[in-house]
């Protein structure tokens, strides 16, 4: 499994565990943003050696943090078109406070994501 799905995947069962908008992380830190849950994931992986997240200097690197969210950023695109062409959803944070928005709705923009990034990697 590539290091992009094992942050996906971990993000996804941290937005399904709790989620909020309008903020990165509740008072409580029990419930998180869909960005929030990417840059989480990304540093427990890395910190617990998961993935491998350092760079030629051995500086760790948020590439695969942003290749994440990139493979987000297609699945919403993709599933949740606007209405009006000559708009494109500018970033998953406006996306996720977009108003109505739901958890079922973000956690399956993650699901999207993961599938796609699972058959890439065949």
């Amino acid at each position: 499994m590539s290091a992009v799905t094992k942050i996906l995947k971990r993000a996804r069962e941290k937005v399904a565990d709790g989620w909020i908008q309008h903020r990165g992380v509740s008072d409580d830190g029990r419930r998180v943003c869909a960005v929030m849950a990417i840059n989480q994931a990304f540093c427990e992986l890395a910190n617990y050696g998961e993935i491998d997240a350092t760079g030629p200097d051995g500086v760790r690197v948020p590439d695969l943090a942003n290749d994440a969210g990139g493979q987000l950023m297609v699945a919403i695109i993709e599933q949740f078109p606007t209405h009006d062409s000559s708009f494109q959803w500018p970033g998953i944070p406006l996306w996720n406070d977009f108003p109505g928005r739901t958890q079922n709705e973000v956690l399956d923009a993650f699901d999207h994501a993961i599938k796609t990034a699972e058959a890439e990697e065949k």
